[in-house]
């Protein structure tokens, strides 16, 4: 089995390990990223020079735990009592109370227990309404991508 390392030391150091069956491994200042691909073509490495970033970031970030996001939370959770209402799904009470419960600040990283109101916290449970906004944290690997793989990509490109 072939398998082909690119690496530089140094601050912004890394170290990658690809095989000719799609496995990707990568050490590196900014994070460790893997990957296997099933189906990528003639060669992997061509394919990953192909890749958007963004399905990069997608494939070396997926299983990562997501962050709940206080601001973009609390906005959704607004606008949906408001949607709410407007179809008449809650009435005038109803729905001024919960408006009037939703916090006016949370942290990011929030949990749903920080939620003190228990009938706005039931609300944001009961039903399919996904009302807690929650995104990867991906400034490290961001950085790993600005610092690091256009190296990556042209030692790749030597090999070939």
């Amino acid at each position: 089995m072939k398998v082909w390392r690119f690496a530089r030391s140094g601050y912004g150091w890394f170290v990658v390990f690809i095989d000719e069956i799609g496995c990707v491994s990568i050490q590196s200042d900014y994070g460790d990223y893997a990957y296997r691909w099933s189906s990528f073509g003639d060669d992997i490495r061509t394919f990953l020079m192909e890749c958007d970033q963004s399905y990069l970031i997608d494939k070396f970030t997926s299983g990562w735990p997501q962050v709940s996001k206080g601001e973009k939370s609390i906005q959704r959770m607004k606008e949906s009592i408001l949607d709410e209402r407007r179809q008449a799904y809650l009435s005038k009470e109803k729905a001024r109370d919960l408006y009037d419960a939703v916090p006016e600040y949370l942290d990011d990283g929030f949990r749903l227990n920080d939620i003190t109101d228990d009938e706005l916290a039931y609300w944001i449970t009961s039903g399919d309404y996904g009302l807690l906004v929650c995104e990867k944290e991906l400034g490290q690997i961001r950085a790993f991508f600005e610092k690091c793989w256009p190296d990556i990509l042209k030692q790749m490109k030597e090999s070939i």
